[in-house]
């Protein structure tokens, strides 16, 4: 239901809302913000029952933030002359804004996680769950870093300060980040799918499910592009 309802909203923000961001972007941002503080401030309020037991782990897994995160991702799929691409294009970089700012939900309650747990434990070794923590922390400030460079370097008034090819170097980073979003599940969810836990087997495969899907398209465009190259 969560990812049905992520997907949904995503769409609908790219698809219907289209020219309003493209002319309000900051309208956007500032409801993305807002849905972090009202997650902020769910947590707060002890056992999390009725609304708030659908709606923090929505935002605490990164789930809204990944379904504008794959919307991203395909657009870089379609052929040029496709309406799709068309349509989505122009607000590509509004949409890649709008996940680094929901992300920031998944941070803050992990960021916390991980230091309550080497607080825990000042002498961890590289074996069993300790080797697992180190490897998911680690991945983690990478990915965190990777978030932050994408996301500010995505502004308008950033961008119009860099050279257009610096820019678009410091973007092709958007690939490490979302390789290392595979690892990162991976690290965290298939250990529990394999437990029989519910809620991560469904993760692994929708989300295994869209990244093989952007993989085969991936791949797809990449061949007809090098044969369109050959051809000419």
């Amino acid at each position: 239901m969560r990812f049905i309802l992520a997907f949904a909203v995503s769409l609908f923000v790219a698809l219907v809302c289209t020219n309003q961001l493209k002319k309000a972007p900051a309208v956007f941002y500032l409801l993305s913000i807002a849905a972090v503080a009202v997650y902020v401030y769910g947590i707060s309020q002890g056992p999390a029952v009725g609304f708030w037991g659908f709606f923090i782990p929505f935002m605490q897994r990164c789930t809204l933030a990944m379904a504008f995160f794959a919307i991203v991702m395909f657009v870089g799929v379609f052929d040029e002359n496709s309406p799709i691409r068309k349509k989505l294009l122009p607000v590509r970089r509004q949409l890649s804004i709008c996940g680094c700012l929901l992300c920031l939900a998944h941070v803050f309650y992990y960021a916390k996680t991980y230091l309550v747990q080497l607080g825990s434990s000042p002498q961890l070794h590289f074996s069993g769950t300790s080797g697992n923590l180190i490897l998911s922390l680690t991945i983690s400030v990478i990915l965190v870093l990777l978030l932050a460079i994408l996301g500010i370097t995505s502004c308008t008034f950033v961008k119009a300060k860099m050279k257009a090819s610096s820019w678009k170097n410091i973007q092709r980073l958007s690939y490490a980040f979302f390789t290392l979003i595979i690892v990162h599940l991976g690290i965290i969810l298939v250990p529990p799918a394999f437990s029989g836990n519910t809620p991560a087997i469904e993760s692994v495969v929708v989300w295994g499910l869209v990244f093989a899907l952007y993989a085969v398209l991936k791949i797809k465009r990449e061949i007809k592009l090098r044969r369109a190259t050959d051809a000419a």
